[in-house]
């Protein structure tokens, strides 16, 4: 790397380049528009195919701070985490600079004095985080990543209040938010978008704001940046075309902050990791409490880690409960298809998930047979559980967009020669290169 160059490594998570560009242009979203100019462009793929196994970003983000692919590190199913031999792209890079890094999904902290920040995902259940005071701002979207199906008041209240008080610590939080008062005043109260998709929005834009204002003092010689907003809205609401405008408004917002942070380094990368499709809108079935659902199915276990779809690995005390209680989940069906699907992880824990997907809303009365089907093709049971009731315990999550296995890389600045196309996992090899590392 030369003298006093910086570079800037940023993962806007699955976004479709062509559509966000499209709907820019229709709108006039001149800060998207900004943020893509004069960037070099290739293309990326995976050889992983599978959406909510290994085509995930749980996965796919390990694959890039790693260089290994899925086959390789080992990481198959959402939930599991790295493991602590792996040497990730910011252990290697801080033995030489200082680094930043923000919210890279499934990565943990190795401290070291060159690691200046480090903030997790909000599904991360054992990295630390630097500096500490950060916890304060982690604690709600980490509870509400996890409960959104079943938001208790009072916890988010209190959550709330911890990420005020880191915001009213931040200059450019508080400047930032009086300088365009009115326009969220009218966009997160006026506006009639999900919550979900201003949360999660707003979020990524104090973040920004936040490590902007952190990095004033670090000057760290590479950051890292992960966001996840927009996989939210394409999964989510990809079909809500008359409230667009909006959507890409609010969206305009985050990527002015954006372009604050591409002013401080020479050198820049921006990439997806892979990207979606648009579909035709399923639903995904989401225990309300997937806690209390086991408690009533009678699965007793030590501990469950939530992840960010609708599953979680579960740990039991021994072997033998492991085992027992995998039989029972393996088992249990509604109607005639297996509700769950289950991969042990060790002798004492393992991964399920809802395999169980709906074609309608579960306003639509429709019956069984019609409605509800697999996300794939499993063998279906010979039996028949007709305890329909249990339907009541799930929400139904409109799904719009699609995981597809190629993706988009975008650069400037860097020193090393770039394929016009290679697998996302080389990502690593590129970031390590440019540094001379």
């Amino acid at each position: 790397m030369k003298q006093n160059q910086k570079l800037l490594v940023v993962n806007i998570n699955e976004f479709n380049y062509d559509f966000l560009l499209k709907q820019s242009k229709i709108f006039r979203c001149k800060n998207i528009i900004k943020f893509f100019d004069n960037f070099n462009k290739s293309k990326t793929f995976t050889l992983d195919k599978i959406q909510h196994e290994n085509l995930d970003p749980w996965v796919q983000e390990v694959s890039i701070n790693t260089g290994k692919n899925s086959k390789n590190h080992k990481i198959k199913n959402l939930g599991e985490k790295l493991n602590s031999n792996i040497v990730q792209i910011w252990d290697l890079i801080s033995k030489k600079f200082t680094v930043s890094v923000w919210g890279s999904m499934n990565s943990q902290l190795r401290d070291n004095k060159n690691i200046k920040v480090f903030f997790p995902d909000p599904w991360n259940f054992t990295s630390k985080i630097k500096p500490e005071n950060l916890k304060n701002l982690f604690l709600l979207p980490n509870y509400y990543a996890k409960n959104y199906t079943n938001i208790r008041i009072f916890d988010f209240i209190k959550y709330a209040v911890y990420l005020f008080k880191i915001i009213f610590t931040s200059s450019l939080v508080l400047k930032h938010f009086l300088t365009n008062f009115f326009f969220y005043l009218k966009n997160i109260f006026f506006i009639k978008i999900p919550l979900n998709f201003k949360f999660f929005t707003i979020f990524d834009i104090i973040s920004l704001l936040i490590l902007l204002n952190l990095e004033k003092k670090n000057r760290s010689d590479c950051v890292f940046i992960f966001l996840n907003s927009i996989a939210h809205f394409q999964h989510n609401y990809w079909d809500d075309e008359k409230n667009y405008k909006n959507y890409f408004i609010f969206l305009d917002k985050l990527f002015f902050v954006l372009n604050n942070h591409l002013l401080n380094y020479e050198s820049a990368i921006i990439y997806n990791g892979f990207t979606q499709k648009r579909i035709k809108p399923e639903y995904l079935l989401k225990p309300y409490d997937p806690e209390s659902l086991l408690s009533k199915l009678k699965i007793s276990f030590l501990k469950s880690e939530q992840n960010m779809t609708n599953g979680a690995i579960l740990f039991f005390k021994n072997e033998k409960k492991q085992k027992y209680y995998y039989n029972k989940m393996k088992n249990f069906t509604l109607g005639n298809l297996y509700l769950f699907d289950l991969k042990k992880v060790d002798k004492k824990s393992f991964f399920y998930k809802i395999r169980i997907k709906s074609n309608y809303q579960k306003s639509n009365k429709l019956n069984f047979k019609r409605k509800f089907e697999y996300y794939r093709t499993y063998k279906k049971s010979k039996k028949n559980n007709p305890n329909y009731d249990l339907l009541n315990e799930f929400k139904f999550i409109k799904t719009t967009g699609s995981h597809i296995n190629r993706g988009l890389f975008f650069h400037k600045n860097l020193n090393v020669k770039i394929k016009k196309k290679f697998q996302n996992h080389y990502i690593f090899n590129i970031i390590k290169e440019s540094l001379n590392v």
